[in-house]
């Protein structure tokens, strides 16, 4: 999601609408805690900010939940992965920097 937040943030806009619409049906297959009142107001937030906005908590969880809702809508579905092959180093990149992270975590040094 961070890709798409940072390239493509009205795609990212739309997807987080769907999730805002159809997370109380999602609830019925997966048991979490958040708190979703928490999630600050999308429409409060320009583009520049949509990075750190993915960093709530809550935010985080609901977009856990939400990837069936996605890919089960065929055009939502081809937008994101068309995103994704079109920004497919910015992707790794973000995949490589998330894992190097975790392991200096565990007290690895990352390469």
């Amino acid at each position: 999601m961070r890709v798409i937040a940072i390239k493509e943030p009205s795609l990212y806009r739309e997807i987080h609408q769907i999730a805002l619409d159809s997370y109380q049906e999602t609830l019925k297959f997966y048991h979490i805690t958040a708190d979703f009142s928490k999630i600050a107001p999308l429409d409060q937030t320009t583009d520049q900010k949509l990075p750190e906005y993915l960093n709530q908590p809550e935010l985080r969880q609901l977009s856990h939940i939400i990837y069936g809702f996605v890919m089960q809508n065929p055009s939502l579905r081809q937008k994101l992965y068309d995103a994704l092959f079109l920004h497919e180093d910015l992707h790794y990149k973000l995949i490589r920097d998330y894992i190097n992270k975790h392991v200096r975590l565990l007290g690895r040094p990352s390469k």
